[in-house]
């Protein structure tokens, strides 16, 4: 996550880094209240220990605090690296990889919603957009 926050500081945008362990409260409230002022965040929903794809309820808790919708992303390039050592399988993006970003509607989460249906929404969400972008992607020559 370290390159995503330089980056972020490079370019005078604001971060909060959630990491496991006995500070996690303190940076979920960090991120809420970025929320509640209108700041955008993303998040990795398969966490930072995984299983791959397999989305948590922090999301959802973190939408249900700040009173905000979730709104799903999905993403392609073309070529990149796969890190297939991985857990995650991380996709890194090499320079002049093209890109392909597809966000998906709104998911409302209220207070009294099942988490593991959102749960449910939310990866069907994410595996469909992620499909749309890779359709979108120019085939190699």
């Amino acid at each position: 996550m370290e390159p995503i926050v330089v980056w972020h500081r490079l370019m005078g945008l604001r971060s909060a880094r959630v990491q496991p362990g006995q500070h996690m409260r303190e940076g979920f409230a960090a991120l809420g209240t970025l929320l509640r002022e209108g700041v955008s965040v993303v998040l990795a929903v398969d966490g930072p220990a995984g299983p791959a794809r397999r989305v948590k309820a922090g999301c959802v808790e973190l939408a249900q605090l700040a009173a905000v919708p979730i709104i799903p992303v999905g993403y392609a390039s073309r070529p990149s690296l796969q890190c297939t050592w991985r857990w995650d399988r991380s996709l890194f993006v090499l320079p002049f990889d093209e890109i392909q970003v597809c966000y998906g509607a709104p998911i409302r989460v209220e207070t009294l919603d099942d988490p593991s249906a959102i749960l449910k929404q939310i990866g069907t969400a994410l595996d469909e957009l992620e499909c749309q972008a890779q359709s979108l992607l120019a085939p190699l020559p």
